[in-house]
């Protein structure tokens, strides 16, 4: 597997849009007051509630909205592009092999990973079959740490952390309050899923308006272990 690149406070800061997000910030409490979301907070869900996937694109019109866009309040149908998660490739190939017992190899992802580095030229971080063996070995580790504990840590109990939740897993919030899962955190989530975590801390995204207005959104920054 290519080496990790770990950058600098300085980099991140400009990748991760921290000026923008800190102006965001701003924007969000003088419209909401205290219920405006704070990007990059961290919000608390039950895993096993989640029903749905992200998914933007040109075909059905929603922005690709991602970690850059933490606390941006939108209105519109955005929230309404979503699939069922317990369908998605990852959610099917993890469901085989934790629960199934099935090998990573005979879940079919190993085939899935190769189909997109030939696609794209890396997926994943991965260039090659080997790094995709490393990977999936990696998961299985991750699996047998978080099996020792009945709750995911925050970002800030945490070596690499950088700022609140920044670097979770990512969620977004529909208009009534619930979480759609999309990109950054898969693998923690859907392990923390299987072992039926009660709570797990999700990085904000982005939130629809009806969230907010509403209040749904301000009930999800309580954590049951609080």
């Amino acid at each position: 597997m290519h080496p990790v690149f770990r950058p600098s406070n300085i980099e991140l800061f400009f990748r991760r849009n921290i000026a923008r997000k800190t102006l965001r910030d701003v924007y969000n409490r003088r419209r909401f007051g205290t219920d405006g979301p704070l990007s990059d907070e961290a919000l608390f869900i039950d895993p096993c509630a989640v029903k749905w996937q992200f998914k933007p694109g040109r075909k059905n019109g929603a922005p690709r909205y991602s970690q850059i866009h933490s606390g941006l309040v939108v209105g519109g149908d955005w929230d309404l592009s979503v699939s069922d998660i317990t369908k998605s490739r990852k959610f099917i190939a993890c469901h085989a092999h934790f629960v199934d017992g099935q090998t990573w190899k005979d879940t079919g992802i190993y085939d899935h990973m190769m189909t997109q580095i030939g696609k794209y030229g890396s997926f994943d971080a991965c260039y090659t079959m080997d790094d995709v063996i490393v990977r999936y070995a990696a998961i299985d580790q991750l699996y047998d740490d978080m099996a020792t504990r009945d709750r995911m840590m925050l970002r800030r109990e945490l070596p690499e952390f950088y700022r609140r939740e920044s670097g979770g897993i990512l969620g977004h919030i529909n208009r009534h309050g619930e979480v759609i899962r999309y990109a950054n955190g898969n693998h923690r989530f859907l392990v923390a899923r299987i072992l039926k975590y009660r709570e797990v801390p999700i990085h904000v995204g982005a939130v629809h308006l009806g969230a907010v207005t509403s209040g749904a959104f301000a009930a999800l920054r309580q954590s049951i272990y609080d």
